[in-house]
């Protein structure tokens, strides 16, 4: 699956502010404070609600953005002492006031138990984490404020203070308010009252960062997730691609596979041929392109690549124009024929009009690596493969069992191609779109219907415009169970991540590798990994959540890692598409996993959905303190 962040995809599920409530009722919330810190890509926030409560016994409900994770929770009634907030059980939505937690907040739910006695105020200190990656080059932190509309009045202060990597160029909040640039440094304040809007979101753009690698470490005394003593630590890194030059953007060979089966017929075809036609002409003229309609069989518009000049992405335009939906879908024919091409367009296979080979001295062809193409004159030409599929449906003729289908597209996958697809209306074949991009490094996107196709589009072709590092390898001296087993190529102003765990502290080689521009790339650079470092529990979260996406995949090819999934699920409270668990009480549909939090080895319950690739794009992971850069 694809382990990137991809904001243009799609956006994260709704989350909301906290609430108090108990059997008959909810208290009312008099006030609520937060501040939000940011250093580089690391996130810290706090928020400070106050209660009128009345002695009794309370519930304090949560849900956070979408990955976000609980670091604090404390009490307190009027200037008493701060109480850390005892595990609550799960409960079931129908014994709550109008559905609370389970209805009245979206999101990834928590609750703990807030027993009162005093008779006075109460306040509640919730602290969360998060890490922010540059996302189509902008960065996001949203701190949530709707609470189902119980206390509509209650005051609203928020303060937002950002330190980047590299200069802020440019911040805004959503809802107005006061934003300050001042170098790498931007903050924002925002006052108002709980019903003025659902969340503000503070978004700001940096300078690029250069070329390198963040480390966020955690190895705590004792595992709040696991509950093992002196165990291994946890790592995460965040690749930073650099800022984009002609120089060191690595030239497209773009392929897009349309559907023109008859279950096309009317504005799917119309929507899919004008994306078509609009990504082509997003291309820079030194691209190579091809386009591939199919039916029942493949009609390219060429035999090979092109490039992608004026003329030709005109007469792309006049050849989609052209198509018409009719006849059955055979989607394992169209892309086992992309990849050929593909795969001939690098070789050079008989390209008429072509000046080059990629056949050497002793005739054997190039490294699949970087797919180069060498030409006559001895100079190499490195592209970056991506074939995009989009389709309405399944296989209704050829290959239609899904095993077969995949194992043919693989074994024609000899370039290296990254697959993505654009899966259209209800009736699409989603776990064939899945899996298929999930085997070569890509990604899937959904349309409802033809309205919402270009959209769909356009967060793929956003996510790949700009290729800078392509087939990238992080490689840890002493890293095991590193996820993803495959990275993506890093786009202009997208950042990666890969996780591991290590048993030996202290300095470890790290080797990144690729292609950027037209030279392979080589980074290497000596990491310190701490003894001892329990602050930052997210880092550990994050690792779980990627081997997990991992293993979830190789779960569904047909591996027996069932026990391994059900157990990081439980132990992290992680999401996964084949394992869910129940609390008691609730409907047993209802998919959950026990999250545990930073202070005093609290644990709480954290209400997950079933994963989805493109929601991984926007999780918000945690924090770290050890920083590489490579300038």
């Amino acid at each position: 699956m694809s382990p990137w962040m991809i904001a243009a995809a799609l956006s994260a599920p709704a989350s909301a502010s906290g609430v108090l409530y108990g059997p008959d009722g909810y208290a009312e919330l008099l006030a609520l404070d937060g501040q939000a810190q940011v250093f580089g890509r690391v996130g810290v926030v706090e928020q400070s609600f106050r209660f009128e409560a009345p002695p009794g016994d309370w519930t304090f409900a949560a849900s956070l953005p979408e990955g976000a994770a609980v670091a604090g929770l404390r009490f307190r009634e009027g200037d008493g002492a701060w109480i850390t907030a005892a595990p609550g059980e799960a409960v079931d939505p129908a014994d709550t006031p109008d559905g609370a937690p389970g209805e009245l907040l979206p999101g990834q739910v928590f609750t703990a138990a807030l027993p009162t006695t005093a008779g006075e105020a109460v306040e509640v200190a919730l602290s969360w984490q998060q890490l922010l990656p540059a996302e189509a080059g902008a960065l996001a932190l949203t701190l949530p404020l709707d609470d189902g509309g119980v206390s509509p009045a209650a005051a609203v202060s928020l303060v937002f203070e950002v330190t980047g990597l590299d200069e802020v160029l440019e911040a805004s909040l959503s809802v107005g308010g006061d934003v300050a640039l001042d170098g790498v440094s931007a903050s924002a304040t925002w006052t108002g009252a709980m019903s003025d809007a659902d969340a503000v979101r503070l978004t700001w753009v940096e300078a690029a960062a250069p070329l390198g690698v963040t480390l966020l470490a955690y190895r705590p005394a004792e595992d709040p997730f696991t509950g093992a003593l002196g165990g291994p630590g946890y790592a995460l890194a965040v690749i930073q691609p650099g800022p984009l030059t002609d120089a060191d953007r690595v030239e497209q060979l773009f392929t897009f596979v349309l559907d023109v089966s008859r279950s096309m017929v009317g504005a799917p075809l119309e929507a899919a041929v004008a994306a078509g036609s609009s990504w082509i002409d997003d291309l820079e003229a030194q691209d190579r392109f091809n386009v591939i309609p199919y039916a029942s069989q493949p009609y390219p518009f060429r035999a090979r690549a092109t490039g992608a000049t004026g003329e030709a992405a005109a007469e792309a335009g006049a050849f989609l124009d052209e198509q018409e939906a009719a006849g059955l879908s055979d989607p394992e024919e169209a892309l086992v024929t992309a990849l050929g091409l593909v795969d001939d367009t690098l070789l050079q296979r008989t390209f008429f009009g072509c000046s080059g080979t990629t056949r050497g001295e002793d005739g054997d062809a190039p490294p699949v690596e970087g797919a180069p193409i060498e030409q006559l004159d001895g100079a190499i030409q490195r592209v970056a493969p991506y074939v995009v599929l989009l389709a309405d449906g399944g296989a209704s003729t050829g290959e239609t069992d899904l095993e077969a289908i995949l194992e043919a597209v693989a074994s024609a996958n000899t370039a290296g191609a990254s697959l993505f697809a654009v899966g259209v209306g209800e009736d699409v074949d989603r776990e064939l779109l899945e899996r298929l991009t999930a085997a070569h490094r890509g990604e899937v996107a959904f349309a409802e219907d033809a309205d919402a196709v270009e959209a769909a589009v356009s967060s793929l072709q956003e996510r790949i415009r700009d290729p800078l590092l392509v087939q990238p390898q992080v490689d840890v001296e002493g890293a095991y169970d590193a996820a993803p087993e495959a990275l993506p190529d890093a786009g202009a102003g997208w950042e990666l991540l890969v996780a591991f765990r290590y048993d030996e502290p202290g300095g470890a080689e790290l080797l990144l590798t690729g292609v950027r521009g037209q030279e392979e790339l080589a980074l290497s650079d000596t990491l310190s990994l701490p003894e001892e470092d329990g602050r930052w529990p997210v880092v550990a979260r994050a690792w779980a959540q990627l081997r997990v996406d991992d293993l979830d995949d190789r779960y569904l090819a047909g591996e027996s890692v069932y026990d391994e999934i059900a157990e990081l699920v439980e132990d992290y409270g992680v999401a996964s598409e084949v394992v869910t668990l129940s609390f008691g009480g609730a409907d047993a549909s209802e998919d959950v996993g026990a999250m545990a939090y930073a202070s005093s080895g609290c644990a709480v319950l954290s209400r997950v959905s079933p994963r989805s690739r493109s929601l991984w794009a926007t999780l918000l992971l945690g924090l770290g303190v050890a920083l590489l850069r490579r300038r």
